[in-house]
C-alpha cells in the first residue's frame, strides 16, 4: 500500500521536539520527522515548545509554521490548500492525553509517542475519543517497526517453535544513573511509572504482546528507586501470566552503567526458541530441539515477502531505530491515507500499535504498581472496559 498518495507530498504538524541549547536530550523531534519523511510526510507546521522563544526559534530551524497551541494550529491550517493530515505528539508523557484529544476533536489523526498517558484511566478517556471521531490513531512502540522482530513474529504464529510457554524480553539502560533532573523521574511528568512507563511495560511489554497474541492476566512486579530521592522506580523485575500457563518475565533498568539502550528477547516453545537483540538487529535466531540453530539475515531473498518490503538496503547494510521508526510511520501514513479516501475497512499493518495496545501497557503498569503495594504479589491486570 505504499506510495499509494502516488507521488503527492503529506502535510503534518509536530507537536513538541522544541530545538534549543538542550537539543542532545532532545532528539526524538527530528527522528518522527524524517521517519514521516520518508514517505513524503512534509512538516508544515507545530506547537513545538511552551516557551515562545523556542517554539519561534525552533519554526525556524525546521521551516515550519510555528503556532502557539494545537486549536489555532487546525483552524489557521484548515482553510489552507492542503491542510495538515495527521499531527505527531511528542511532548512528555503528561501532555499525550490532552494533545492527543486536542487534535482528534479538530479532526485530524494522531501519532502519539508511548506511553498513551499517565493513568489507565485518562487513557481509557482518550481511547472512547479515538472511537467517537473514528480517526487514525497509532503509537510510537518503534521496535515492532524492525524487521526481524516482525519476522520473529511470523515464524512463531507460522508454528516454529511449538506451543509458547516462556517469553522473556529484557530492556536494561543507563541513562538515568546518577542524572536526577530528566522529566522522566518526575511524576507529575512522566507519571508514576517511571521505568516501567519509559520502556518496561511500554516497549518491552508491547514486544511481549505482538510476538505472541497472548494477553497477560496476572504481574508480579518488584519496583526498585535506587538513586536516592526518586519518587518512581528507575529498576525492576515483572513476573507475568497467560492464558494457558505461559509465564513472561521483564527485566527492565535505566541505571545499569553503560547499558546502551539495549532491547532482547526470547520467546520459547515445544519445538523451538527464538531469540532477538537490537546489538545486532539483522540476525534472528531460531533453535529447535536436535538441529543446528538458524540465523536468518536480514533483507535476503528466503524472508517472506511482507519482512522483505520493511527493508530499504541490500544486505550486510546494517538497518536501526530511524529506520524501525520510518516502517511505524509507513503504517500509519497508509492508514491516514486510505481513511482519507474514505476507505474505512482498511487495516493498518500489524507493526502499528493502536489505542488498545497503549491501554494494555496503562493496565501493566497499574498492576505493577499495585503488586508493589502489596509486597510484590501477584495481582489481575485490570479489565479494560469503555
Amino acid at each position: 500500500m505504499k506510495y499509494q498518495h502516488f507521488g503527492q507530498s503529506i502535510p503534518f504538524a509536530l507537536v513538541g521536539g522544541g530545538r534549543s541549547s538542550d537539543d542532545k536530550k532532545a532528539f526524538f523531534g527530528p527522528c518522527h520527522i524524517s521517519a514521516a519523511g520518508y514517505w513524503a510526510g512534509l512538516l508544515k507546521c507545530g506547537v513545538f515548545s511552551r516557551d515562545d522563544a523556542t517554539n519561534k526559534a525552533s519554526g525556524k530551524h525546521y521551516g515550519a509554521i510555528a503556532y502557539g497551541d494545537v486549536p489555532s494550529m487546525i483552524t489557521a491550517d484548515s482553510t489552507s490548500e492542503k491542510p495538515i493530515q495527521f499531527i505527531s505528539v511528542v511532548t512528555p508523557n503528561n501532555s499525550h492525553c490532552s494533545i492527543s484529544a486536542a487534535a482528534l476533536a479538530g479532526g485530524k489523526a494522531v501519532m502519539c509517542e508511548k506511553p498513551v498517558g499517565v493513568s489507565l484511566q485518562e487513557a481509557i478517556e482518550l481511547a472512547k475519543l479515538v472511537e467517537q471521531m473514528k480517526r487514525p490513531f497509532g503509537l510510537t512502540y518503534t521496535y515492532r517497526g524492525y524487521p526481524m522482530t516482525a519476522l520473529a513474529a511470523y515464524l512463531i504464529k507460522q508454528g516454529e517453535i511449538g506451543d509458547i510457554f516462556d517469553i522473556e524480553v529484557d530492556y536494561p539502560q543507563g541513562w538515568l544513573l546518577g542524572e536526577v533532573d530528566a522529566w522522566r523521574t518526575d511524576p507529575t511528568i512522566g507519571g508514576p511509572g517511571g521505568v516501567l512507563a519509559d520502556i518496561g511495560a511500554t516497549h518491552a511489554f508491547d514486544m511481549m504482546r505482538y510476538l505472541t497474541g497472548l494477553e497477560a492476566t496476572h504481574a508480579l512486579a518488584v519496583l526498585r528507586t535506587i538513586i536516592p530521592d526518586r519518587k518512581v522506580p528507575d529498576h525492576a523485575h515483572l513476573l507475568l501470566k497467560f492464558p494457558g500457563g505461559a509465564t513472561g518475565s521483564i527485566r527492565t533498568s535505566q541505571v545499569k552503567a553503560m547499558c546502551e539502550n539495549d532491547i532482547g528477547f526470547t520467546v520459547s516453545g515445544t519445538k523451538g526458541r527464538i531469540t532477538w537483540s537490537i546489538s545486532d538487529p539483522n540476525s534472528l535466531y531460531l533453535a529447535q530441539n536436535g538441529k543446528p540453530t538458524v540465523t536468518y539475515r536480514a533483507a535476503e531473498g528466503y524472508l517472506p515477502e511482507d519482512v522483505k518490503a520493511m527493508f530499504r538496503l541490500p544486505p550486510g547494510h546494517p538497518e536501526g531505530n530511524e529506520g524501525a521508526l520510518a516502517n511505524v510511520y509507513g503504517a500509519f501514513m497508509d492508514w491516514v491515507i486510505a481513511h482519507g479516501n474514505g476507505d474505512t475497512a482498511f487495516k493498518p499493518s500489524p507493526i502499528l500499535a493502536k489505542i488498545g495496545d497503549g491501554l494494555q501497557s496503562m493496565a501493566l503498569i497499574e498492576a505493577a504498581l499495585q503488586s508493589q503495594k502489596i509486597g510484590s504479589a501477584w495481582v489481575p491486570l485490570p479489565t479494560i472496559r469503555y
